[in-house]
């Protein structure tokens, strides 16, 4: 999803709806930060494993990456 789909979905609720994210066991969480994360797509042999998501953060010398804005809940690592 792009940021404009993302918007034009949004734009279409009441603007006092509560938006959340997935928990980390089950269940969802507020969204306490947003942020620009440089990020690749996990490779095909991933694609078996459920708990995985389809990107993981980019390293140094990874090459096929992308920017993406990361939706972070209460379970955010080292803030």
């Amino acid at each position: 999803m792009k940021i404009d789909e993302l918007v034009k979905k949004i734009k279409s609720f009441p603007k006092n709806t509560t938006v959340l994210v997935e928990g980390y066991e089950g269940g969802y969480d507020s969204i306490k930060h947003i942020e620009v994360k440089k990020v690749k797509k996990y490779p095909k042999a991933f694609k078996g494993k459920w708990y995985y998501g389809d990107f993981a953060d980019a390293e140094p010398e990874d090459r096929k990456t992308i920017d993406a804005v990361v939706l972070l809940g209460d379970r955010i690592k080292n803030k």
